[in-house]
């Protein structure tokens, strides 16, 4: 194989130098010129090509898949098929984490695991997503790299590594937002209810069944980190799990209230007097009042 690329490599060089003599200088520049102009041409066709995936037409989260690919944060097989609804595992989601977010900071050291030599083919990435907070591994040392990720895992990685923090007990952003809320880990409550505030969590057919224990589809992952990192709306807003923000008791309360002045009124000229009325706005259930002199 060798020897073949070194002959092809050698005529293709004689063949250059061939035409040079013939055709002189400026054959030459014209060459070069169009030989960039057909490279420039092609490259982005090619690279589009490499992003229309046969077996996502009509899917649920064929724009987001798409887009993806485009960046290559994900990618498809060498047949052509993405296999929306394959399990991902824990490599692979690794892999996916470095693509999307290749500049999240590291916040500890360490990444090694006894199950993931350093010849695997995404040891880096692992290593990678330990040190920047959005992987951890299971006790013994392992990582379990050919795991297939649960839906509960992966959600709960991406609340982690983007440090999110909630905002409303977590109890009752789950209770509102899923059917099945008491199936979620105890673990992965906080992580999970701050994905909903952050419409990270997309549930698809019904978006009210969470489903954590479920293993996350390429197709379901695609759509996470869609949420994650893209600003256009590409995955339908109906099987993106939203929580209404709760109002404080406080706003909700009707506003009642009066001036107190010292125009036709002697209430303002004594202690007792302003008592009296404060006393009797109460009584009357005003909530606010503004003395005005």
């Amino acid at each position: 194989m060798k020897q073949l690329v070194k002959t092809l490599f050698t005529a293709f060089a004689n063949g250059l130098v061939a035409f040079s003599r013939a055709c002189g200088h400026q054959a030459w520049l014209m060459f070069l010129f169009m030989f960039g102009l057909c490279l420039a041409l092609w490259l982005p066709t090619l690279a589009y090509a490499q992003t229309r995936l046969s077996d996502i037409q009509g899917n649920w989260a064929q724009s987001c898949i798409e887009q993806l690919a485009q960046q290559q944060i994900i990618r498809g097989y060498p047949d052509g098929h993405f296999q929306p609804d394959s399990p991902v595992t824990r490599a692979e989601f690794a892999a996916m984490l470095g693509q999307a977010f290749p500049n999240a900071p590291e916040i500890r050291t360490g990444g090694k695991f006894a199950d993931v030599p350093t010849r695997h083919w995404a040891s880096q990435a692992i290593r990678q997503a330990y040190q920047t907070g959005f992987l951890a591994g299971y006790p013994g040392g392992l990582f379990q790299p050919n795991q297939p990720i649960p839906r509960v895992q992966a959600l709960v990685s991406l609340a982690s590594g983007l440090k999110y923090v909630p905002q409303q007990p977590a109890v009752e952003t789950l209770t509102s937002a899923f059917e099945d809320a008491n199936t979620i880990p105890n673990y992965s409550q906080g992580a999970i209810a701050t994905a909903v505030e952050n419409q990270l969590v997309v549930n698809y057919p019904n978006v009210q069944t969470f489903n954590p224990n479920q293993n996350a589809s390429r197709a379901e992952i695609a759509a996470f980190l869609c949420q994650a990192t893209q600003t256009a709306e590409l995955i339908p807003s109906q099987y993106i799990a939203k929580v209404e923000t709760q109002v404080p008791n406080s706003a909700q309360a009707e506003l009642r209230g009066v001036w107190l002045t010292n125009i036709d009124s002697q209430v303002l000229f004594s202690t007792q007097g302003i008592t009296n009325a404060i006393q009797r706005l109460d009584q009357l259930n005003m909530n606010y009042s503004d003395l005005l002199r």
